[in-house]
């Protein structure tokens, strides 16, 4: 996390609460460490080509937190389970959450 949610503040560690304001940062801590398990099981399903299952983990880590890397491997679980409509409305997704970081 780079930074508080409710004030802003740049944080340079990770703290479970927030210096300036007092803000309880664990759970979204908590959140961020679910969605990276998520990621990362999906990741494996998609290298065993268990698309079923790559497709419910990086649908998970994207309800935790919506990133690009999520949507695209959703996309691509989508595709090996030939969902291709629902890997093209994954695929967008990504782009837009993906511009909205730039």
């Amino acid at each position: 996390m780079n930074s508080c949610p409710t004030c802003k503040r740049a944080l340079t560690a990770a703290v479970a609460e927030c210096p300036r304001c007092g803000c309880d940062l664990s759970t979204l801590q908590a959140g961020q460490s679910a969605a990276r398990r998520w990621f990362a099981n999906g990741t494996q399903a998609l290298r065993q080509k268990r698309f079923d299952v790559a497709r419910d983990a990086f649908g998970r880590a994207w309800r935790w937190r919506h990133e690009a890397a999520s949507a695209r491997g959703l996309a691509l679980a989508a595709l090996g389970l030939g969902c291709f409509a629902e890997a093209l409305r994954c695929r967008e997704r990504s782009k837009v959450v993906a511009g909205a970081c730039d």
